[in-house]
């Protein structure tokens, strides 16, 4: 089960890593590895911010990466603490926030996604799951 789970986590941030390419380059065939010394969950674009999201499940934690222009490549930004369990994230229209389920918890953490920080705490009952924002 647990390769199963690797193998799904590497498709889906390889799947990232291509979604969030700037040119349309179809000859590219050397995709960016990023090492995050986890074992993602979760990986999400914010094309306002031009941010990768990252969620370590272990240690309930959201992972920022950013762009470096000098290096071409995606760095670690900032990594805070969400909840017990993070599992899904979801952003508003504007990308201003961001919405985590925290399985364990019992809870969806509110992020402001311009300080890197956790604005609230919403209880939701028993272990959320997947999240959508309507917009």
């Amino acid at each position: 089960m647990k390769k199963i789970f690797k193998a799904i986590a590497l498709v889906s941030f390889t799947a990232l890593l291509f979604a969030a390419c700037k040119k349309k380059d179809d000859s590219n065939t050397n995709p960016e590895t990023i090492s995050l010394g986890f074992m993602p969950g979760i990986a999400i674009h914010n094309g306002v911010k031009n941010e990768h999201c990252v969620i370590n499940p272990m240690e309930g934690k959201l992972h920022y990466l950013n762009w470096d222009a000098g290096t071409n490549m995606w760095k670690p930004a900032a990594n805070f603490a969400t909840g017990a369990g993070a599992h899904e994230i979801a952003f508003t229209s504007d990308g201003s926030t961001s919405y985590v389920t925290n399985q364990p918890a019992n809870t969806v953490s509110v992020v402001d996604v311009v300080t890197h920080t956790v604005s609230g705490t919403i209880n939701v009952g028993r272990k959320p799951n997947g999240i959508l924002i309507k917009y």
